[in-house]
Parts: C-alpha cells; structure tokens; sequence
C-alpha cells in the first residue's frame, strides 16, 4: 500500500490540526487548561488515526466524522452564547443539555466505527445471532465512553476542572446518553447488514 494519504485525509487532518491549534491558542489566552488537556488529546488521536489508516486502510467517512466530533467537542467547551459555555446549554426546560447531545453523537459515531473495524473479522454466524451481535457492539461503544470519562477524571484530578466537567449526576447522565447513542448506532447497522452493506 502507498504512504501516500488520500487527498480527503490529507484535507481532515489538515483542518484538525489547524482548529486544533487554534483552540490550544484560545484555551491558552482564557486558562482554560481543561479543554487545552482535551485539545492535546485530540492532536494525539489524529496521529493514532493516520497510523492506523497506513495499516489498516480505515474508511474516509471514520475521518471525516470524527475530525467534526472534535471540532464540536472543543466548541462546545469554548464558545459562549448568551454568557452560558455551550456544553451548559440546556434544552427542553433544562432536561436536556448539550453535553448530552454531544455524547449521544459521539457514542453513535464510535459504533459505526466499531462495526466497520471489526466487520472482516465477523464471522457471519455471529452477524446472523444480532441479539448477541448488537449487545457486544453497544459494550464495547459504551466502554469506548467510560475511557472517555476517566479522561475527564484526569483533568478534575490534575487540572482542578470539576466545575467544568460537572458531578456525579452529569456523569451518570453522560453513561445514560453513551447508552443511548450506542442504541442508535445498532439500530442503523441493522439496517445496512440487511442489506448486506459495510458501513
């Protein structure tokens, strides 16, 4: 296989590295040091990511996807509206905040994903079994979530950010909506396998 990337790659990684960069500056310039955490974890995904495509031949749409993931994330930590970050917007008389929407996403995305790497090494017997199938896709997403989440006790234990990443209820909400979006992604699978399509 060529080292050379596909133009698209090229194209994401360029665009996160520079929104990356940008936000390291922004967070840089305001302190706040939980999201500049976050922005170095993302530069150090993108070059995982770039591996793993020279390896494996990962699908264009895994990049595209997850480049937007990032840049949603850093957003919602950063930008105000009104005076309120937006990861603290709530929607539907406060039942329902952003952070929440960007979990049910991100847990969505992860499913996908999970389904497209391992798709080759799936023995149809298994694909045929869905109940089985979809459950350890949606353990595997929901535990993709719970790294995530001990990333975030990180940053409240080394960057003094539980203010900023919220309590005990925000994370058993963030586990409801990874939940939640790992539901959603099983729910389109379903739909492709009986097609018999690779996502």
């Amino acid at each position: 296989m060529s080292n050379q990337l596909p133009k698209v790659i090229r194209q994401m990684a360029m665009f996160t590295a520079g929104y990356v960069l940008f936000f390291v500056a922004y967070d840089l310039a305001h302190k706040n040091y939980e999201f500049l955490f976050y922005s170095l974890v993302i530069i150090l995904l993108l070059v995982v990511l770039i591996n793993l495509y020279r390896r494996i031949e990962l699908s264009n749409w895994i990049f595209v996807s997850l480049s937007a993931f990032g840049f949603l994330h850093l957003i919602g930590g950063n930008v105000r509206w009104n005076g309120t970050v937006l990861y603290r917007i709530g929607y539907f008389n406060d039942s329902i905040h952003f952070d929440n929407i960007v979990h049910t996403i991100g847990i969505f995305l992860t499913t996908l994903i999970l389904y497209n790497l391992l798709y080759p090494f799936i023995d149809q017997r298994v694909r045929d079994r869905y109940s089985i199938f979809y459950m350890l896709l949606m353990l595997m997403a929901m535990g993709v979530g719970t790294v995530n989440e001990i990333i975030e006790l990180i940053a409240v234990v080394s960057l003094q950010a539980g203010s900023s990443v919220g309590n005990y209820l925000n994370n058993a909400f963030d586990l409801v909506f990874n939940g939640l979006g790992s539901l959603l992604g099983v729910i389109v699978i379903h739909q492709y396998q009986r097609r018999k399509v690779r996502l």
